[in-house]
C-alpha cells in the first residue's frame, strides 16, 4: 500500500502478529515496514504507514474491538473470535454482529434453563 517491496511478506506477517497476544500488529509488522521505507527516502511513506498501524489499526485493535465484543460480550476473546468468523461464514457480512448476537443469546438461554431445572444440571 506505502510501496513497500514485498507486501506479501508483510502480510503474511501481517496474519501471523495477529493470532499472537503479546506482540501486537504495530511491533511486529507496521514499524519494521516503516523503518524499511525510511532510509530509502520514503520518509512520508514511512510516517503515514507508522501512523495507520500505530493509532488506526492499533486503536481499532485495543480500544473499539474489547468495547464492541469482549467485555460486554462477557466472553473470552477465543469463543467471540469463532463467533464472528463463524457469523461470517453463516450470515454474511452482518454476521459480524449477528454471531456474537447468537452465541451470548445461546448461552444466555443456557444459563436460564439450568437455574429453572436443577436437577437437569446434576449428574
Amino acid at each position: 500500500m506505502a510501496g513497500s517491496a514485498g507486501s506479501f511478506a508483510v502480510g503474511t506477517g501481517e496474519g501471523c502478529a495477529g493470532h499472537s497476544t503479546g506482540a501486537g500488529d504495530a511491533f511486529v509488522v507496521w514499524i519494521p515496514a516503516a523503518v524499511f521505507l525510511a532510509p530509502d527516502g520514503s520518509w512520508g511513506k514511512a510516517l503515514i504507514l507508522a501512523l495507520w498501524g500505530g493509532v488506526l489499526v492499533g486503536g481499532i485493535d485495543n480500544v473499539i474491538y474489547p468495547i464492541l465484543v469482549g467485555n460486554r460480550l462477557r466472553l473470552h476473546t477465543m469463543p467471540a473470535f469463532m463467533a464472528i468468523v463463524g457469523g461470517l461464514i453463516v450470515f454474511g457480512p452482518s454476521g459480524v454482529i449477528l454471531g456474537p448476537m447468537t452465541l451470548t443469546v445461546t448461552v444466555l438461554l443456557l444459563e436460564i434453563w439450568r437455574n429453572r431445572n436443577p436437577e437437569a444440571t446434576q449428574p
